[in-house]
């Protein structure tokens, strides 16, 4: 099915109009502007070069969940990593996940899927900690509005429980052959994919059966997300914004978890809206220094890493043609390791 014509494309675009709306009515763009012009530059910058630096720790992170399917070093893994977050903020349907797999496949020889099942670990963990960070910093605050208050209470819920699974997947061999005799129940024509889905995700898992990894990906995974808040609290403090600085951990949570919903490339609309929600309407922030700080710090989180990602797509003699085709062939592929997959269940 060609990209355009799938539906999910144009639910994302939809999705994305429709918090765009929200975000911009009754904003006067003259006031956005001339906080624009206002932002102290010197502080966006360090912004992004403290935002590298979390990407790096994302790095680190997939080197130790990679471990046990294959051997890469950190800088390798935060290549990949760059140019998967590059696809995903210009490609739809977060095909950059895709990206990501494929390409450690073709320079490591990798599963697609296995390599898929690490990238789904990787935002388990990453939902655990950001639902964390909004629903710690409500509560401490208390405030918060309704819809701030139901995204930490779902998403968080959600959470937990793909976090206990996972660790019952990783820990407890029983728990393990439970789940694969639990989909003997499903039809017999989606019971292969359904194994396969599962194989790979339990791959992805396989480096985790000890307390020494657990300890390094939740370390990684908290001081990631906590470099990224600093560096939207950098963008705050750009703008002049007077609010508490734990109110930069409620916006990273918010933001974050709220782009699980369908959207278009990047999570523009929903990441945007949510994080005006949390700096303005919880915290107090102007509505017109609110708006102009989350829309320049989403260019900050995504413009850099297109062009890094793009840049490092160069280094390797590839292009954004290549881009698109790795995440073609990715989900063409993946069918193709079924049987393997299968193997491990």
């Amino acid at each position: 099915m060609s990209t355009l014509r799938n539906p999910r494309v144009w639910i994302g675009v939809a999705v994305s109009l429709l918090f765009l709306g929200l975000l911009l009515r009754s904003v006067d763009w003259r006031l956005v502007l001339d906080e624009v012009r206002h932002a102290n530059v010197a502080l966006l910058v360090a912004a992004v070069v403290v935002e590298f630096g979390a990407l790096w720790v994302r790095g680190w992170r997939w080197r130790i969940v990679l471990d046990s399917t294959v051997r890469i070093t950190t800088t390798n893994a935060t290549t990949l990593l760059l140019i998967g977050y590059a696809a995903n903020n210009l490609l739809p349907m977060r095909a950059g996940d895709v990206v990501r797999a494929q390409l450690l496949h073709q320079q490591h020889g990798t599963s697609r899927l296995a390599g898929l099942g690490t990238v789904v670990v990787e935002k388990i963990f990453d939902g655990i900690i950001l639902a964390l960070f909004l629903a710690l910093t409500l509560a401490a605050s208390g405030v918060g509005n309704t819809a701030v208050r139901l995204l930490a209470g779902v998403m968080g819920a959600a959470f937990v429980v793909l976090g206990v699974v996972i660790a019952l997947l990783a820990l407890w061999p029983a728990f393990t052959n439970l789940m694969i005799a639990m989909l003997g129940v499903l039809p017999a024509g989606v019971r292969p994919k359904a194994r396969a889905l599962l194989g790979s995700f339990l791959q992805g898992l396989s480096s985790l059966r000890g307390a020494g990894p657990w300890a390094g990906v939740l370390a990684t995974t908290t001081a990631s997300w906590a470099l990224e808040a600093a560096m939207y609290a950098l963008v705050g403090m750009a703008f002049g914004l007077q609010v508490p600085l734990g109110a930069y951990l409620a916006v990273c949570g918010a933001a974050n978890l709220a782009i699980v919903v369908p959207s278009s490339a990047g999570g523009v609309g929903p990441w945007e809206y949510f994080a005006r929600v949390v700096i303005v309407d919880t915290f107090g922030a102007p509505l017109a220094a609110g708006t102009a700080y989350v829309l320049v710090l989403h260019v900050l989180l995504l413009a850099p890493v297109v062009v890094a990602g793009l840049g490092l797509l160069w280094r390797q003699h590839l292009g954004i043609s290549s881009m698109v085709r790795a995440g073609t062939a990715g989900a063409e592929r993946s069918e193709e390791h079924t049987s393997e997959l299968q193997s491990l269940a």
